[in-house]
């Protein structure tokens, strides 16, 4: 390189080859100093480091975005349903989901904050070992995720009202049949990959 004024350049492409529309610049004025030609090298590593890192650093911000969207639209129904097609199961028990189905949709008795197994099969009119073999191995679920399943959607439901949005996370929470904050972003997160407050900015951001 011979003495002079020079000027640098650098941008950047993410992994989808869009190129960043702002390029770093560095003006470099070039005598026969060999001080200067390190000063020169360093200049150019340190800036194009800086804008590599930042750089990544938006794209990761993306991806994050991304990700959420993914693990909240490619989650499955989290309510169970009965299952089709001819098998072992005795015809009795499927009766038997389909109308437990059909009463938690009606009665929405997962509101209640205490409900436990023997209180359900009371409901039901059915014994507590007849609910278990339901659940088992008909609906192939656990009491609690059934449950919280419908827990979960019903919280759901409240974030997408315009009237629910007063309401705090933990007032929708409760109402929704969970008894503490903790037990239901736990569980949330577990259902829908994300916790509440991440749900509602993903509906924020798309309104």
């Amino acid at each position: 390189m011979s003495a002079g004024k020079y000027q640098f350049q650098l941008k950047a492409s993410n992994d989808n080859a869009l190129w960043s529309p702002y390029a770093a610049k560095l003006d470099i004025v070039v005598s026969s100093s060999w001080k200067l030609y390190v000063y020169i090298a360093l200049s150019i590593m340190f800036f194009g480091f800086a804008g590599w890192l930042g750089f990544k650093y938006h794209k990761g911000k993306d991806k994050g975005g991304i990700a959420t969207v993914n693990k909240i639209s490619e989650k499955p129904r989290t309510v169970p349903v009965l299952p089709q097609g001819k098998g072992e199961i005795p015809e009795k028990l499927k009766v038997t989901a389909q109308q437990l189905l059909d009463k938690m949709e009606e009665s929405r008795w997962y509101l209640d904050k205490k409900l436990s197994k023997s209180y359900l099969a009371v409901l039901m009119g059915v014994s507590e070992s007849t609910l278990s073999t339901v659940l088992r191995d008909v609906l192939q679920i656990s009491f609690s995720d059934f449950i919280n399943g419908y827990r979960v959607d019903e919280v759901k439901k409240k974030f997408h009202d315009p009237k629910s949005r007063d309401y705090s996370l933990l007032g929708i929470a409760e109402e929704c049949g969970f008894n503490s904050k903790t037990s239901f972003y736990r569980i949330f997160k577990k259902f829908t990959g994300v916790t509440p407050s991440e749900y509602l900015e993903h509906m924020d951001d798309n309104k």
